[in-house]
């Protein structure tokens, strides 16, 4: 029911713009850094590894008036990470990974100050669909396999985030630019923080 609710306010929102006049076309790169909260691995015996992720994002937006925007986004990313935890017994090798899916509508306004530099600020509410796989093996000094065992996780609601940014003119009808977001992906109940990302961005008018 969250899913359809969601799906119609983006959409009617999205063609309430409909009658604007200029829009836009956005690709992106995506790098972003999280953290895993204590007790992630089945046995609970590390504190947190940071996990660095990566992925794209394309967004449609059209400008509401010359310093508001709306944007439709759909992006992804994905981080894995492998590490060893050493006793004087036995070795344990853990690999993590964690994917994220997300549609979001996004809301910005931007500081037109006529000059090639545009600084803007951002927020956006949508819903993501995480997916968390973890896989355990031990091993004795001997280096024979002693346990080994693997872990899911699956999740799906509501994400937001927030943000800011600059673009700048390359072109009359194409901006490049960067931004930081600070993005809840809605997976705390799966022992991850939430994410710090800078986006990379190539923006055309249409």
């Amino acid at each position: 029911m969250k899913k359809v609710f969601f799906l119609g306010l983006c959409l009617s929102l999205f063609a309430a713009q409909a009658n604007a006049d200029d829009w836009y076309g956005s690709i992106s790169a995506i790098i972003g850094k999280n953290r895993d909260k204590d007790n992630i691995t089945r046995k609970g015996e590390i504190k947190g590894v940071s996990l660095t992720s990566d992925g794209a994002e394309i967004g449609l937006g059209t400008y509401l008036t010359p310093d508001m925007r709306g944007e439709l986004s759909l992006n992804y990313f994905v981080g894995k990470k492998g590490y060893f935890l050493k006793s004087q017994e036995a070795t344990g090798h853990i690999k993590l990974k964690h994917e994220s899916y997300s549609l979001l509508f996004n809301s910005y306004y931007d500081f037109n100050n006529h000059t090639m530099a545009v600084p803007y600020v951002m927020a956006g509410l949508g819903y993501a669909n995480n997916k968390i796989n973890i896989k355990y093996s031990e091993y004795e000094m001997s280096k024979t396999q002693t346990d080994q065992g693997k872990l899911f996780g699956s999740k799906k609601g509501l994400t937001w985030q927030l943000g800011a940014g600059i673009d700048m003119k390359a072109a009359e009808d194409l901006k490049i630019g960067i931004g930081y977001r600070f993005r809840d992906t809605n997976t705390s109940g799966k022992k991850l923080n939430q994410y710090h990302m800078v986006l990379a961005n190539i923006k055309m008018d249409f």
